[in-house]
């Protein structure tokens, strides 16, 4: 990862853990930001920022999730395999997720 690849990483991460405060926020989110921030990138390149990011979120606690469209539910995914679940999940799309495409980042969950 370069230099410039993970200060934008970092710099996302702390935007949406600043977001996270309030409210869950979803993974199209990361997408928006770095399309905000950096001018020209190849879409491995936002994937591999995207990817960075959501890593940097995670280690410092953020979890992983999805609501049930039925009973409005949030389901965390397993911690261990989150990341690489969601990027997956993200690669299987073929394209940059919407509104309610992937998932939920969440810093605290209540039952």
């Amino acid at each position: 990862m370069s230099s410039n690849v993970a200060l934008v990483a970092a710099r996302i991460a702390l935007l949406v853990d600043r977001e996270l405060v309030n409210d869950g926020v979803e993974i199209w989110t990361l997408f928006w930001h770095v399309r905000r921030l950096v001018d020209r990138a190849s879409d491995d390149e936002i994937l591999e920022i995207v990817d960075a990011a959501l890593r940097a979120l995670l280690l410092s606690g953020v979890r992983v999730g999805e609501i049930d469209d039925r009973s409005g539910r949030f389901h965390l995914w397993a911690d261990q395999d989150s990341a690489d679940r969601l990027m997956k999940a993200i690669r299987d799309l073929g394209r940059e997720p919407n509104m309610g495409d992937v998932g939920w980042l969440v810093r605290d969950v209540y039952p």
